[in-house]
């Protein structure tokens, strides 16, 4: 019994490592976008930047397509994805949504997931 009990712990967490989550995380936008001819918005004010929530995005390229994968709750600046297979990318990019407004969407932020290789045998020897 503590054998089975043994191996089913050392599966679990063999499991949980496999599983990787990405966090994607951003600065709330402190303006609001510039109206022509002006090149920088006015201040939103701090007690509005607590209410942006914003929509998060996840792609495998740069320039898309991308796929909503949440919508965050008011004032977050962060969300997890989860990691793409070994030798993918995952981009993330995201859009903030302040009293029905949707902002232009932020530019991409990217990162390559390795293919893992096992490591070389060792104790190798002739007999």
């Amino acid at each position: 019994m503590r054998k089975v009990l043994m191996f089913l712990i050392v599966m679990v967490l063999l499991w949980s490592a496999d599983s990787q989550a990405a966090v994607c995380t951003w600065a709330a936008p402190m303006n609001y976008a510039p109206v022509s001819p002006a090149t920088v918005g006015d201040p939103i004010p701090s007690a509005k930047i607590a209410t942006i929530t914003y929509k998060v995005y996840s792609g495998s390229s740069a320039s898309g397509p991308w796929s909503l994968m949440t919508t965050t709750a008011a004032g977050a600046l962060s969300a997890t994805l989860l990691d793409p297979a070994p030798g993918g990318t995952l981009c993330c990019t995201l859009e903030a949504v302040l009293d029905g407004q949707t902002s232009a969407k932020a530019s991409a932020a990217c990162k390559a997931f390795p293919q893992k290789t096992p490591e070389a045998p060792s104790n190798l020897w002739i007999q």
